[in-house]
């Protein structure tokens, strides 16, 4: 089993989802109920299916929140680029990361967990911002 920490962080994107219902955008509230359930899977056991899963379900709501941002008609270039920092951010700490042995990589896993935590929770305002432009 994973570190509880990450089961718990992955209830980020829950609140997602229910806003996401709660704005009758019933595509993003599946894909993000859809992420909560991978993540919380895939954190539990780390079985290469659930990590397959969980990398689909992330990918769909990369690509949904992007087609979302791009309908939009966004007047504050500062709110757009917290937006773009939000998710440039994310690809930092685990990309960047995975190649570099940081961030959610760091070698102590406790620095690592929670650098993977931030990466839930900035990816989850990220999104919140994209809904409520």
């Amino acid at each position: 089993m994973s570190n509880p920490r990450l089961l718990i962080s992955s209830l980020f994107f829950f609140t997602n989802t229910v806003m996401t219902f709660f704005k009758e955008k019933w595509i993003y509230s599946f894909l993000f109920g859809s992420l909560t359930l991978t993540s919380i899977c895939f954190h539990y056991s780390h079985h290469m299916y659930s990590r397959v899963a969980d990398k689909l379900a992330l990918f769909s709501i990369v690509g949904y929140g992007s087609y979302e941002l791009y309908k939009k008609h966004i007047e504050s270039r500062v709110y757009l680029l917290m937006i773009v920092s939000s998710f440039i951010l994310c690809i930092l700490l685990f990309y960047y990361g995975y190649l570099t042995n940081q961030y959610c990589y760091d070698p102590d896993p406790e620095i690592g967990v929670w650098y993977h935590i931030l990466v839930h929770l900035i990816s989850s305002m990220g999104h919140h911002a994209i809904l409520f432009l």
